[in-house]
């Protein structure tokens, strides 16, 4: 029987002048569940769109090397951060919800030693001043690696709420925030329209030859599907300047 590579492993390679390749990647074996159980903090169960670790790893991997500099601007609770830091780069995240900057805090204490935690900087913010907030770091990033909202309702389901006669998914808990003029409730053109700006933001950071990685998936619209990432400058592809 054929084995799986672990998802925690790269499973292509590419010189650095290729341009970035299309590829498949294992790295969903085990559930997000089962990703994090023993290593992430377990208050991570409270947030309802998480970037899988092994995903977060392997583009990190993939798109950068020891020593670089990977920020993700919607840091969520800090995935990326803490795989990137594993793999000896600077990682630095922003995020805009208090509670899950401080969750992002904790889960880069909870997991890392402490030469690695070290390599993990935190940011509170709006990831459209992102230039503002890397300060001398801006214009210097390898690889920007992130997982934004999905422009549609997410959120935790609750069993035991639904059994108490109350909502599956309670409302106060769905798309990332209370706050509706959190990016997590645009939809259509305003979620394009503000991603649009995020995705300057990323550009406006990036080093020549930089990366810009998404992690999204296709919307619906007018009964045609749209891809985020294509909003992004150059689609998502290697970027020169």
């Amino acid at each position: 029987m054929a084995t799986t590579p672990s998802p925690y492993t790269p499973t292509i390679r590419h010189r650095r002048r290729d341009p970035v390749p299309l590829a498949v990647w294992p790295v969903a074996q085990r559930s997000a569940q089962y990703q994090r159980a023993g290593r992430y903090h377990p208050g991570c169960a409270a947030h309802p769109g998480k970037m899988l670790p092994a995903l977060a790893r392997c583009i990190v991997a993939e798109y950068s090397r020891p020593g670089q500099l990977v920020v993700d601007p919607l840091a969520g609770t800090g995935t990326t951060l803490v795989e990137a830091a594993l793999l000896g780069r600077r990682a630095i995240g922003v995020e805009l919800e208090a509670r899950w900057a401080d969750l992002a805090r904790e889960n880069a204490e909870h997991v890392l030693r402490p030469e690695h935690r070290q390599l993990v900087e935190l940011h509170q913010g709006d990831a459209t001043d992102l230039a503002t907030l890397l300060g001398d770091d801006s214009g210097r990033v390898d690889l920007v690696c992130t997982s934004p909202p999905y422009a549609c309702d997410v959120g935790n389901v609750d069993k035991a709420n639904w059994d108490r006669g109350g909502d599956l998914c309670p409302t106060d808990e769905r798309n990332y925030s209370t706050d509706k003029a959190n990016l997590g409730h645009a939809r259509g053109a305003a979620y394009e329209g503000a991603m649009a700006t995020i995705y300057g933001a990323c550009f406006a950071v990036l080093r020549p030859g930089g990366i810009l990685a998404v992690v999204t998936k296709n919307t619906r619209r007018k009964g045609r599907t749209v891809c985020p990432s294509a909003r992004a400058p150059h689609g998502g592809r290697r970027v020169s300047r």
